[in-house]
């Protein structure tokens, strides 16, 4: 065996120190390294936690405005309903007063039918009674003439009429006060307008006759 000389030490051991140096040296960096690596991974948790923070503040404004909204939204609706309960008040006020007019006007229209039967009923009485006169007429061929309206007619041409239908006129002559006609008008008779005649029948007339001085 040789022998190990002090060179050889020397030798062993600057290869230890350098081996160790290197060893120290990459342990640092590694360490630099994890710290930058710390450090950025902690300003990049920042960012985030601080674009959370933005992104719930954000949300919360968001909230208000809604709730807000909501608020303004009930409050209008709040109005609305209001405004419809009024609505519904008045329509419900016409309903009962359109009802009360309805049945005052229903009240009227049975009048009005109750006074259209008596109206029919006389009515199918007269009728009755000129099939009655036809009847005669027919039996002893004579026509049946209803009593023409002689109000405002003058006397001269009544008593043509009467005349022509064979009556006989009874002529009255009267100055009411209280009547707007010309001098020899009639302003009443008997029997009155659709009464059916006979020849021979009686009619009797008023006649106006104003007294001397008189204005016409």
């Amino acid at each position: 065996m040789q022998a190990v000389t002090d060179d050889d030490t020397d030798h062993a051991d600057q290869d230890d120190s350098r081996s160790t140096s290197r060893t120290r040296i990459v342990i640092a960096v590694v360490a630099v390294l994890v710290v930058a690596l710390g450090a950025l991974r902690i300003v990049t948790l920042t960012n985030d936690r601080s674009s959370l923070q933005e992104q719930v503040e954000q949300l919360e404004e968001s909230l208000r405005i809604a709730r807000g909204d909501a608020g303004a939204q009930i409050e209008q609706l709040e109005a609305e309903v209001a405004v419809l309960d009024d609505r519904i008040a008045d329509l419900e006020s016409a309903l009962v007063s359109t009802t009360g007019d309805l049945e005052d006007a229903r009240a009227d229209v049975d009048d009005l039918t109750a006074r259209l039967d008596e109206r029919r009923a006389e009515r199918d009485e007269l009728q009755e009674q000129i099939d009655e006169l036809q009847e005669i007429v027919d039996i002893v061929g004579t026509e049946v003439t209803l009593m023409p309206d002689l109000f405002g007619v003058s006397i001269d041409e009544v008593t043509e009429l009467a005349e022509e239908l064979r009556i006989e006129l009874v002529v009255v002559e009267v100055a009411p006060s209280n009547v707007i006609a010309r001098p020899g008008d009639v302003i009443e008779q008997l029997p009155l307008e659709d009464t059916p005649l006979l020849p021979g029948s009686v009619v009797w007339v008023e006649v106006y006759t104003p007294d001397n001085g008189e204005d016409d």
